[in-house]
């Protein structure tokens, strides 16, 4: 990226060879700088090099570097995109539009221009990634309330939302995990089926125990795009209001450290407004929980 005089920026793109030579240059439009990028590489497909150029989508040949199509019709910055199996390219801007998908032969296919009033309202906005399940299905990912909307990208209407989370993996999850090394006031262990258990000691000190099972459904991504859940029950508590309430609560990990040593850990958070008191000791920042050794006996 090149800056400008005015408040401009142009990019340079170049291929090179298996051997490091260049075989050519490509050298964007003058673009005014804004609060998004207005200049994004999408990435390599069937149809060509795709980059995203003040709102419009280019495809250049990747063997010439020569201009195959633009599309003009997105009109977004600051850009999400994923593809699906047939190579669309789906994308969404940071402010619009919702949704756009381009099939490969530059041909817009898909334009929602706003979400639904209504998920607006509820803070769905500032988009910070999306993906494209197996049944075409689009999950985007928004940082505003770290929420994911699935919608059908056809007919435009959101089909479910959930809390947005790391996907899990079972051995790194398996073990036992503190919110302090000194006076915990939350322990956790999982064990080798998933299943697990937790105390939480509260202030006035109730003692709270909770047994339950993760749930993952997306082992092998980076993020998350299922419901990989702690679904929890309580079991006992000194508390006689929430020994009449069996309740139940889901919670997903939102940030973890795996490094496969004392330095792991997993930040929880609630997923839904299950009411249990875990539910409410995390409330919405959620709790840090670090690997211990193993503690002995829980209860």
């Amino acid at each position: 990226m090149t800056s400008e005089a005015g408040a401009k920026v142009k990019g340079t793109i170049r291929a090179f060879s298996i051997n490091g030579t260049q075989l050519w240059e490509y050298v964007t439009n003058s673009c005014y700088v804004g609060m998004c990028d207005v200049i994004q590489s999408i990435g390599i497909t069937r149809a060509g090099y795709l980059f995203l150029e003040a709102g419009s989508v280019y495809c250049l040949d990747p063997a010439t570097g020569k201009v195959r199509w633009v599309n003009e019709d997105f009109g977004g910055e600051g850009a999400s995109w994923a593809f699906d199996t047939e190579e669309n390219v789906y994308l969404t801007g940071y402010i619009e539009p919702w949704l756009f998908c381009i099939d490969p032969d530059g041909k817009t296919v898909v334009k929602h221009s706003v979400a639904p009033a209504e998920y607006v309202d509820a803070g769905f906005f500032w988009p910070e990634s999306l993906f494209v399940d197996g049944d075409g299905k689009v999950h985007i990912h928004y940082m505003s309330n770290e929420e994911v909307m699935i919608m059908d990208p056809v007919a435009g209407t959101v089909l479910d939302t959930y809390k947005y989370g790391e996907s899990l993996n079972a051995d790194f999850l398996i073990g036992d995990w503190m919110d302090k090394a000194e006076y915990p006031s939350v322990r956790l262990r999982i064990f080798d089926n998933l299943n697990f258990e937790m105390f939480v000691d509260a202030d006035n000190g109730v003692l709270y125990h909770y047994e339950g099972r993760f749930t993952l459904d997306t082992l092998n991504e980076k993020y998350s795009h299922g419901k990989d859940l702690l679904r929890s029950r309580i079991v006992s508590t000194d508390d006689p209001d929430f020994a009449k309430l069996g309740s139940v609560g889901d919670f997903v990990v939102t940030d973890s450290f795996r490094d496969g040593g004392m330095d792991d850990y997993i930040w929880l958070a609630p997923a839904n407004d299950g009411d249990t008191f875990l539910n409410i000791r995390l409330n919405v920042y959620g709790i840090k929980l670090q690997r211990v050794p193993s503690i002995g006996p829980m209860g």
